[in-house]
C-alpha cells in the first residue's frame, strides 16, 4: 500500500451575484434522491449549507496555494486543479471542496458554461499558466 495523487478538476469562472443564484436553484431544485450523501455532515442540511459557501467564495480559490489554474493545451476555457499526494487522508481543503462540487449533479456542467462564456468574453485571470 502506498501514496497515492489525488486530483480535481474544475472549470475557472468569475462568479457573481446572479451565477451565484442560478447555481443555488440547481441545488435547492435537485430531487432529495439525487442529492449526494455528505458523510462528513450531521445532516444533508448542514452539507448543502457548507456546498452553498464553498459556491459563495468560489473567486477565493484565484491565488490560494493548494489550486492552481491553468489552461489546458487546445482548451476552450480554464481550469483549477486542487488535489495533492494522500495516504488516505484528504490532500487539501481545497480538494475536499472541489469534491463536494463535483458530487452535486448539474453544478460542474454550470461552471463549465460559466467559464467558456468568461473565456469567449477575455476575461483571463492573472497568473494563469498558459500553454505556448
Amino acid at each position: 500500500m502506498g501514496c497515492d495523487l489525488i486530483l480535481y478538476i474544475l472549470p475557472a469562472c468569475e462568479m457573481n451575484d446572479e451565477r451565484e443564484k442560478e447555481l443555488y436553484a440547481i441545488i435547492d431544485g435537485t430531487p432529495q434522491e439525487d442529492r449526494p450523501e455528505y458523510f462528513a455532515y450531521d445532516s444533508q442540511e448542514e452539507g448543502v449549507t457548507h456546498l452553498k459557501d464553498i459556491l459563495a467564495s468560489y473567486n477565493e480559490y484565484y491565488g490560494r496555494r493548494d489550486v492552481v489554474c491553468c489552461m489546458r493545451l487546445g482548451g476552450k476555457c480554464e481550469w483549477l486543479f486542487a488535489g495533492g499526494m494522500s495516504w488516505g487522508e484528504s490532500p487539501s481543503e481545497a480538494a475536499d471542496d472541489f469534491s463536494m462540487i463535483e458530487d452535486w449533479p448539474g453544478i460542474y456542467a454550470k461552471l463549465e458554461e460559466y467559464a467558456c462564456t468568461d473565456a469567449a468574453e477575455k476575461r483571463v485571470r492573472p497568473n494563469v499558466a498558459v500553454p505556448s
